[in-house]
């Protein structure tokens, strides 16, 4: 939830303040519209530094309990291991995939670690963006995972990365609203942004799975 109370603070169109983001978080979360901004006003601060149990954000996840959990990581290596199995991005026995292993941290976000070679190249200089997408499609399907959701794309916007040392890929939920869950990636490497996107995803109906 600190992820997402991070992405409403001080952005437009809102340009929420510190509770606001926060109050805006924990409704997404937990789809609780009951409480008012005064609710949330002793969590202000400087928002996006906030990391311990007392402040804001950390204040507001340790007494809600809404963080990703074991049962999160859980959720996510049972949906991988049944739905996911030969998948070219993280099947583990797919011949010529990707081969990704997503964990899942504290604030349900799903981070891999990938090692680019030439063979997924495009330009010299640049690996295949369609490469590039497909890492970051698929760390946000396995934040989905993690919240129990079995999605497909339905939109995503990306850019571009170049190859050197391995990226790290990240990709977690920042709200969903009447079934749409609309998420964010990102590529990092040797300490930069590399590459980010974001996409909206659609509940797909997968037999035998509730």
């Amino acid at each position: 939830m600190k992820t997402a109370a991070r992405s409403f603070f001080h952005e437009p169109p809102q340009n929420l303040n510190c509770a606001q983001a926060v109050l805006r978080a924990y409704q997404d979360a937990a789809g609780d519209n009951t409480h008012s901004v005064d609710a949330f006003k002793s969590f202000g601060g400087k928002l996006p530094f906030a990391t311990t149990e007392n402040s804001h954000c950390g204040g507001i996840i340790m007494t809600t309990g809404i963080t990703a959990t074991e049962q999160d990581a859980a959720r996510l290596s049972e949906k991988r291991a049944a739905l996911h199995p030969d998948c070219f991005a993280c099947g583990p026995f797919h011949a010529h995939g990707l081969r990704l292993h997503f964990e899942v941290d504290g604030d349900g976000v799903a981070e891999a670690v990938w090692n680019p070679s030439g063979k997924f190249r495009s330009y010299p200089d640049r690996v295949h963006g369609g490469v590039i997408a497909t890492l970051m499609d698929s760390a946000m399907v396995h934040a989905l995972f993690a919240k129990d959701v079995v999605g497909v794309t339905a939109e995503m916007n990306r850019h571009e990365v170049g190859f050197g040392n391995p990226v790290h890929i990240f990709g977690w939920v920042e709200f969903s609203r009447r079934g749409v869950f609309c998420c964010r990636a990102e590529v990092r490497q040797d300490g930069r942004l590399a590459a980010h996107a974001t996409a909206k995803f659609m509940r797909m109906a997968v037999s035998g799975q509730p």
